[in-house]
């Protein structure tokens, strides 16, 4: 799994919560930070898909509910991000209709 913490079974038990504690300080701050950046390039590079694959992965309730490390602020980001994907998708999918409209009809 993706930062799964892979530790000796037959440490000490405050030595298995202080690595717990810090796998939890690492998974706060950095999947968020990683996802973002993810979320930006995608949108640099117009890369929809993969923007819509990251958020449904991010938002998957039955598995990791990763999205629950995000902060508020953070969060809108993300969505705003996503609703970025999402217009540039219509728009593009309503340019394709309209193209085949004044394809047929020239001919």
């Amino acid at each position: 799994g993706w930062l799964v913490d892979i530790t000796n079974v037959h440490q000490t038990l405050p030595d298995n919560e202080n690595r717990q504690i810090e796998m939890s300080i690492v998974r706060h701050k950095y999947i968020p930070m990683l996802a973002c950046n993810l979320f930006r390039i995608f949108d640099l590079i117009k890369h929809e898909q993969e923007t819509f694959r990251l958020i449904i992965f991010l938002s998957d309730s039955r598995k990791q509910q990763l999205y629950k490390l995000f902060s508020k602020e953070t969060l809108n980001s993300v969505l705003l991000l996503t609703e970025h994907a999402a217009e540039r998708c219509l728009d593009r999918q309503q340019q394709s209709q309209t193209g085949d409209i004044t394809v047929n009809l020239f001919l």
